[in-house]
């Protein structure tokens, strides 16, 4: 599979050097085939090629428990209950999550810029696609519709937002998190605006410790907090496949990144009108990642969630570097750096090991 996924970020690499030249219609059809083949190879992966599969195959068969359903949403249970009408193999399920969390991904792509389709699919290949397609399956749509949601509220139909991110909180709970953004201005930052985000991001690291505070509230909370402490009992025990390192090198090239674009505010402000919430997104989403690293697993959620924007954001390093097939590379070198984490997940060490995928 990982073979697979590498072949499709070479071409999709190669093609972002080109797609500008190229005619629209095969643009088109090139971009929804390997949408196909992305949906294709996460509905028919080997159970048990990523951390969460498993369990997710478990719940399939056995829909109908009170544990299942008191574990994952309402959705699950019944989008379940429908399938296992035909069949049984978890297959199905992994299908059916995947045309709509790359479909709709594909779409949000297609209404962000249609010029930078594949520097898009290069981003999203190198971490996302692993992470929310293939492993927390019911987060892949919640996170499609949390692009869709930034580029309504952009639009300024933030009603219309807050109805994608209520129907991503239908497969994922953790939607509520989001909620946040339909109070984001898009209007370009000014200086002091520059300074409290890169602040927020930089007093996070410092303030992490101090997290145990924000849990003892947010467990009050009915549902979300059931859900807050199975993630704590699971760190507690040792169980939790993630591990949280707010000065590893993942993070600390995460925080670089966004300080870089930061500092082109006023040039990328010209080119993508979007940039304003986005780079607001990604400084929460690196935020979270450290002050609620009390809750590993949480941390990492929460944070890659919010930090889906930057499949959008980080190809706007095309409009700071001259000439465009510079800014191309540049691009992909450093979507290569998280494709090396991404696959980690489905055991993969592509250029270094790496300790619990980060």
């Amino acid at each position: 599979m990982a073979y697979l996924i590498l072949v499709i970020f070479v071409l999709s690499c190669l093609t972002a050097f080109v797609e500008d030249l190229l005619p629209k219609k095969y643009q088109y059809s090139l971009f929804c085939f390997f949408g196909l083949c992305l949906i294709l190879m996460c509905g028919l992966k080997e159970v048990g090629l990523d951390p969460d599969s498993d369990n997710y195959a478990q719940t399939y068969r056995t829909y109908y428990d009170e544990k299942s359903s008191s574990e994952v949403e309402s959705s699950f249970i019944i989008i379940s209950a429908v399938l296992n009408l035909f069949t049984n193999d978890p297959h199905a399920l992994f299908l059916f999550y995947a045309l709509f969390g790359v479909g709709l991904k594909f779409f949000a792509f297609y209404r962000y810029d249609n010029k930078r389709l594949f520097l898009f699919l290069v981003l999203y290949l190198s971490y996302f696609y692993v992470v929310h397609e293939m492993m927390q399956i019911r987060t892949g749509i919640l996170s499609a519709m949390y692009l869709l949601a930034i580029h309504e509220i952009v639009e300024g139909k933030r009603w219309l937002a807050l109805i994608y991110i209520l129907i991503g909180c239908l497969f994922h709970v953790s939607g509520l998190i989001l909620l946040p953004i339909l109070f984001f201005r898009n209007k370009p930052l000014s200086s002091w605006e520059k300074y409290i985000w890169t602040g927020i991001v930089v007093i996070s690291l410092v303030i992490s410790a101090s997290g145990g505070t924000i849990f003892d509230y947010l467990v009050e909370i009915p549902y979300v907090g059931d859900k807050l402490t199975l993630y704590q009992k699971a760190a507690d025990v040792g169980k939790s496949a993630s591990t949280i390192n707010g000065f590893g090198v993942f993070h600390l090239i995460s925080i670089a990144l966004f300080v870089y674009l930061v500092f082109f505010s006023d040039t990328i402000n010209e080119k993508d009108r979007h940039y304003p919430i986005l780079i607001k997104t990604y400084a929460c989403g690196l935020m979270f990642y450290t002050v609620l690293g009390f809750v590993p697993d949480l941390a990492a959620r929460v944070s890659f969630l919010y930090r889906t924007a930057t499949i959008i954001l980080l190809a706007d390093v095309l409009f700071t570097i001259k000439p465009r097939w510079t800014a191309v590379v540049v691009t992909e070198l450093i979507a290569l750096f998280y494709l090396n984490y991404g696959l980690q997940f489905i055991h993969f060490p592509l250029l270094w090991k790496t300790a619990g995928a980060e």
